[in-house]
């Protein structure tokens, strides 16, 4: 007898059949909903037939996952991953704060800015912008744009400034282009479009700066400062993405007696001086959370003999900040930073002006 091959489609016999070499079976492969092992008969060097047997399906690749109560795999939805060798079922979901398209096999911070080496930023200062993982391409790109991307990334935005170019070419030809096309209509990051299909190179890449527009109010002071002397300033903090910002204790020549610095990217407020350079610094830990959920806070500095006490909301903070230089060089307070809605409100400096001594 004789029959064909509905695989091969080659008429064979029995006979034929008999004599072929059976193969060794394949590994296991997924078909849809079915897995199977295969093997082949060869006759002649020519396979002839071949047969095949169920088998217990391998994991899903890397970015994908099995449907419930079948044996066929999806792809991973957004918000989700699921990494290279990975023998589980089911995808992860990505941790709070990152994001991933569908069929992930890791999670991203959605945009982020990040040095040469690809390590976070924090604060103000230039980097690399990345988006899931990948670079921007500066086509169409602005200042504007800049500030709504440093704005809905929580950081300091309204002096925001780009460039185009390389910040470490080992780090961005390791990357894909993410992002391009970049328009924006206001600082608002949903007033803004943007296409994943790119045409460019790295050196067309998007480096970023996030920072404060720069802002210096200063009020004189009409009398030297003497021990006993308080200057308060009040200011309105409105919430994380308030920058750093300081009351500084001002004389000639550039002269800084008192920088008191408040961070609250960092939680911490830094105290220094300034006498043709910035001299030791004295940190303390000043969490954000002291400002609360925004609102108007009091910053006061009182003279004593030998020191500086630096309270806020009339609560002493931070180290006392010993006098550096003559209290006597003083003539200004200067007010910096601040921005995303900070507004400084008001001064009180020590009155009853008198000729300076």
């Amino acid at each position: 007898s004789s029959g064909i091959n509905a695989e091969y489609g080659r008429v064979m016999t029995e006979e034929q059949k008999a004599l072929c070499e059976w193969g060794e079976w394949s590994n296991c492969v997924r078909t849809e909903d079915k897995c199977q092992e295969t093997r082949s008969c060869k006759l002649n060097g020519l396979d002839i037939t071949k047969e095949s047997v169920e088998c217990e399906c391998p994991p899903c690749p890397a970015g994908q996952e099995k449907v419930d109560g079948s044996n066929a795999c999806v792809m991973c939805p957004p918000g989700t991953y699921k990494p290279d060798g990975s023998d589980a079922d089911v995808c992860v979901t990505c941790a709070e704060g990152t994001v991933s398209s569908s069929g992930a096999t890791r999670c991203f911070t959605e945009f982020d800015v990040v040095d040469s080496s690809g390590h976070s930023i924090v604060g103000a200062g230039e980097g690399l912008l990345l988006y899931m993982g990948g670079t921007v391409c500066d086509d169409y790109f602005t200042d504007q744009a800049a500030a709504a991307l440093c704005r809905k990334m929580g950081r300091p935005y309204s002096g925001a400034s780009f460039r185009n170019g390389l910040i470490g070419w080992a780090l961005q030809s390791s990357m894909d282009i993410k992002m391009d096309d970049v328009r924006c209509s206001s600082e608002e990051w949903s007033e803004c479009t943007f296409s994943e299909y790119e045409n460019c190179g790295h050196r067309e890449d998007v480096l970023i700066t996030c920072k404060d527009a720069e802002v210096e109010i200063t009020y004189p002071l009409l009398r030297p400062l003497e021990v006993g002397h308080i200057i308060s300033v009040s200011a309105n903090y409105v919430d994380d993405s308030t920058s750093k910002f300081s009351v500084n204790i001002v004389g000639d020549n550039d002269l800084t007696l008192l920088h008191v610095d408040f961070r609250p990217f960092n939680d911490v407020i830094v105290l220094n001086n300034y006498d043709r350079g910035w001299q030791t610094e004295i940190r303390s830990p000043f969490p954000r959370s002291n400002f609360g959920d925004g609102g108007m806070f009091t910053v006061s500095i009182e003279v004593l003999e030998r020191e500086y006490k630096v309270s806020f909301n009339d609560v002493e903070i931070a180290r006392r900040f010993p006098h550096r230089n003559n209290r006597s060089g003083a003539n200004k307070v200067v007010l910096k930073g601040g921005s995303n809605g900070f507004e400084w409100l008001n001064v009180e400096v020590p009155t009853e002006p008198r000729p300076w001594s």
